[in-house]
């Protein structure tokens, strides 16, 4: 009975220890718990005062045209390269004989990505040219801390097959430092005098200014960055690129790009496949037949309308709107020459009046002659398609005026005026006499019948016509002819042919003495196309 009364007290001995350490244990799991809840408190306070600062020291921006304006000192620098903005060529003018792409080279404005490095900032700005290929450019401008662009680059990306089929958010392919002669060299900032790209760097910039790739942290947005060194060319003054690959997310990253031994740049790369695919599916099933056809003909007609899409992001109006301009070129059969300008002057009014003269001309010579306009226009002989159609119709009975004096009337006509063409289609000369030119004819015919007044007007324009069209069937085989010869030969036509409609009358082309009558300017005719007439006159 000892014995267990000694095992039951024992018992109760442990039971009571270890209710203790139990306690114990309990206090100092809460303790522990409550320190750890404490510093985990002021881990995250610490957390929000260390990103609100960090979020103000964002180095990565993507801003518009106009505040990059207002980062810079507007110098001769920026009025040099701000010629080939988009907002700067989308105005458009009619530009006479010039038919080369002004598009050719452009610079988007709508997403300028700045960086801001410790004295100075670069900013980088898509640009569109006429190229060929895929390869995609940038331009890099380097602004110092007095807000003065000193220098310039332009990078030319050739992507890799891999980003080819997959374009990722991130480039990968070759880089490659382009002299800036993609420009007119004396209308850009030059680079320095390092030719070829030697090395470079890749890394992530989050929106809290560290260099944090996607997903591994909770900020808002990730930009690419390449570090770029450049220097003298090794490979005989070849440039070979230098290949990108995306950095490691677990890698820190570089923080380069020293003011003048490198580039900096977020690059902007966007392939845009995707959308000139669902244009040519999607909106092109809509135009006639042929126009697809037309859209890949010729490389600057391809990439003049692709060039428009990006720039206006490819909205519903663009789309449209180049679709509507693709039609207008393939129905007239434009080169590509005609068409590429003929589109940079879309809105001016001498383009729409073309298109609204095929609205409601439908046919294959209203079509012929619309292209003939523009033609016209293209090599400057006539300001306005209105004044094309005045002086490539017939003459008027309008043009003249007959008054007698004594058995003679006579009609002073000034400002007659034609185009003579060669035998390529080609303007060869442009014919005018500001001069009034002296038609005269007999008051009473052999029969002694009066001529009347608006008969002789009547065949006094065909005579005239007769004398252009016999100048310019004889100047057509003659490419060698000057003005001078084309004048001559339609005097001679026009003093020859008049008596011969007209017995007994005479030209004079410069009349020397007083002019007896009033003086009439010079009209086309009426004529119709497509059902269309122009200047509809009547002498009776």
């Amino acid at each position: 009975m000892k014995a267990l009364k000694i095992v039951t007290n024992l018992n109760v001995y442990i039971m009571k220890k270890r209710k203790k350490q139990i306690a114990n244990l309990l206090k100092i799991s809460v303790f522990l718990f409550g320190v750890s809840l404490l510093l985990w408190n002021c881990e995250q306070e610490e957390d929000k005062v260390l990103l609100k600062e960090i979020q103000q020291e964002q180095t990565v921006t993507h801003i518009p045209l106009d505040e990059f304006k207002k980062k810079i000192i507007q110098n001769s620098s920026f009025k040099k390269f701000s010629l080939f903005f988009d907002v700067n060529q989308s105005h458009s003018t009619i530009s006479q004989k010039n038919t080369s792409n002004s598009s050719d080279t452009i610079v988007l404005t709508n997403n300028i990505t700045r960086i801001k490095k410790d004295g100075f900032s670069t900013y980088t700005f898509r640009v569109l040219t006429n190229n060929n290929d895929d390869s995609i450019y940038n331009l890099v401008v380097y602004v110092n801390g007095n807000n003065e662009i000193y220098k310039s680059h332009i990078l030319k990306y050739i992507p890799s097959n891999e980003w080819r089929v997959n374009p990722s958010s991130y480039f990968i392919g070759k880089v490659f430092l382009v002299n800036n002669n993609l420009f007119n060299t004396s209308n850009l900032v030059f680079a320095k005098d390092a030719d070829c790209l030697t090395g470079g760097t890749t890394y992530w910039e989050c929106s809290f200014g560290f260099n944090h790739a996607p997903g591994t942290c909770n900020a808002t947005s990730y930009e690419y960055v390449i570090d770029l060194e450049y220097g003298e060319c090794d490979n005989g003054g070849n440039d070979d690129g230098v290949i990108i690959n995306p950095t490691d997310p677990s890698e820190g990253g570089s923080s380069g790009g020293g003011a003048d031994g490198g580039i900096v740049t977020a690059p902007d790369t966007t392939p845009y496949t995707q959308e000139l695919k669902q244009f040519v599916s999607g909106t092109l099933n809509l135009a006639a037949e042929g126009v697809k056809s037309y859209y890949t003909s010729n490389s600057n007609i391809t990439n003049t309308i692709n060039n428009y899409l990006i720039q206006k992001g490819f909205s519903d109006f663009s789309k449209f709107e180049a679709m509507l301009n693709l039609e207008f070129g393939f129905s007239l059969g434009l080169n590509y020459e005609s068409f590429v300008w003929a589109f940079n002057n879309k809105e001016s009014e001498e383009v729409k009046a073309v298109k609204d003269f095929l609205v409601v001309n439908s046919t294959i010579e209203a079509r012929i002659f619309a292209k003939k306009g523009v033609d016209y226009l293209i090599n400057g002989l006539v300001s306005t398609f209105e004044e094309y159609v005045e002086e490539s119709v017939p003459p008027s009975c309008k043009s003249f005026n007959f008054t007698k004096v004594g058995n003679y009337q006579y009609s002073y006509v000034k400002g007659i005026k034609f185009i003579v063409l060669s035998t390529d289609g080609k303007i060869k000369e442009y014919i005018r006499y500001d001069n009034a030119i002296e038609f005269g004819a007999p008051y009473l015919d052999r029969f002694n019948n009066v001529f009347k007044s608006n008969v002789l007007a009547e065949i006094s324009a065909i005579a005239l016509q007769e004398a252009m069209d016999n100048t310019k069937d004889y100047i057509k085989s003659r490419p060698w002819t000057n003005v001078g010869d084309v004048e001559r030969y339609f005097e001679q036509e026009l003093i020859r042919l008049y008596p011969v409609h007209i017995p007994g009358a005479r030209v004079r082309i410069r009349p020397s003495h007083h002019l007896v009558s009033k003086i009439t300017d010079y009209k086309s005719s009426g004529f119709s196309i497509g059902g269309v007439n122009f200047n509809t006159d009547d002498c009776n």
